[in-house]
């Protein structure tokens, strides 16, 4: 069940191209400070080399909607992506497990893991009206992080909220 689980979030999270979502907003205000925040700035790119994002291959494809604004970094094995969305939207689109895998303190905020495995981390958290949604997943399964799943990537999780918050 929760292998059937792990495996439906993982095909609802790269159908709408996000993976983990994060809220990143106590400390935004009006829609202006949070629409401001540019998903293609956020990951500390040195943290992907360090998860074995090659450096020279790294590209970055931005897409704005009417509720947000999203953006792909990618090389020919990993990829990120760093959703910020007003709600409703990204609780239609982005992944949610209730009661979700279990929970990560960062940045003192409870983060929600929504799917994670040796190749993928997926979480969220919401706050007031912002989500945003980050996804690290190896796309070649020969590869892939380590055993330690989302505990690898607290780093750079902790760097990408405080960017999005700062």
């Amino acid at each position: 069940m929760i292998k059937n689980r792990r495996r439906q979030a993982l095909v609802a999270v790269l159908a709408a191209g996000l993976g983990l979502s994060v809220s990143a907003c106590g400390m935004f205000g009006p829609d202006e400070k949070w629409q401001a925040a540019d998903p293609c700035k956020v990951i500390d790119m040195d943290q992907l080399r360090e998860l074995s994002y090659k450096p020279d291959e790294i590209t970055t494809a931005k897409d704005d909607s009417a509720n947000g604004t999203h953006c792909r970094y990618s090389d020919r094995t990993r990829l990120a992506d760093v959703r910020i969305d007003e709600l409703p939207e990204t609780q239609r689109n982005a992944p949610r497990v209730d009661p979700p895998l279990r929970d990560l303190e960062i940045g003192g905020r409870t983060v929600h893991v929504a799917g994670e495995s040796h190749n993928r981390c997926s979480v969220y958290f919401t706050i007031d009206t912002l989500s945003v949604a980050v996804e690290f997943h190896a796309t070649n399964y020969l590869l892939d992080f380590s055993d330690a799943g989302c505990d690898e990537m607290l780093d750079i999780l902790t760097s990408t909220i405080n960017n999005i918050s700062g």
